[in-house]
């Protein structure tokens, strides 16, 4: 305390802790029994099955494996996978601009986009209204046939169905990235805490729950190599927690 000025606020450290706390089952005994601080985010991306840790009596390093018999995903050393997320985390840290919170923006370039393009949608949705509104009119004063008017009339009531299809689309992938920018500003404080303490710290439970505070779970991808072969040739997909 004194030595730095403080990257986030005592409250906003308080919090989070105070929330991870209150995510204890009996840590002590947790702590002893759980030796893998990826618990429970790591999936197979072949199979959809968690993985697990598998440790080694030899001394070797514990490996994060797929159980599923017949899986051909390939097993990698757990530290390594561990190391790999942290600095993907450290990565969206620097992205999310965490040092100035306040400044990251309540919109972005595609949220702009899309505003843009719902309001095109639901203008020409509103036009498709009129011409077929004045569809009927044209057959009632004898312009249209009763043929044109069907043709026509199921043309244009066509376009309104995949208008409407495109502006409910629109919208919804306007409501998932509004969730996505929402969620940056969350996670902020907590992608801080982990690239400040999580080092330092040596339960396995601890760890889990401060990574569980930011990430959803992550997929794990890997067919080749060994786990003493190219250690590093994997790859994971993180699912950030949105809501």
């Amino acid at each position: 305390p004194g030595r730095h000025e403080a990257i986030i606020s005592t409250e906003t450290w308080d919090k989070i802790h105070s929330h991870m706390s209150s995510r204890y089952l009996n840590p002590s005994s947790r702590s002893r029994s759980q030796q893998n601080p990826l618990s429970g985010l790591v999936y197979c991306s072949r199979c959809h099955r968690v993985m697990q840790r598998r440790p080694y009596q030899n001394g070797s390093p514990a490996a994060l494996i797929c159980t599923t018999k017949g899986c051909i995903t390939v097993s990698s050393n757990l530290a390594i996978v561990e190391q790999r997320l942290l600095e993907s985390l450290d990565s969206w840290l620097t992205d999310y601009e965490l040092t100035e919170p306040d400044a990251l923006p309540d919109t972005s370039e595609k949220t702009a986009l899309l505003n843009k393009s719902i309001l095109s949608c639901q203008a020409e949705l509103k036009e498709a209204e009129a011409q077929i509104n004045r569809q009927y009119d044209l057959l009632e004063r004898g312009v249209y046939t009763e043929e044109e008017f069907f043709e026509r009339n199921a043309r244009m009531k066509k376009r309104k169905k995949d208008l409407s299809e495109q502006l409910a689309d629109l919208q919804q992938e306007l409501h998932e990235e509004l969730d996505i920018q929402n969620a940056k500003k969350r996670l902020l404080p907590a992608l801080q805490m982990i690239h400040d303490t999580y080092t330092q710290i040596d339960s396995p439970v601890t760890r889990n729950n401060l990574l569980r505070e930011v990430v959803d779970h992550i997929e794990y991808s890997r067919t080749e190599g060994g786990r003493w072969k190219d250690s590093d040739n994997f790859t994971l997909e993180i699912f950030p927690k949105v809501k």
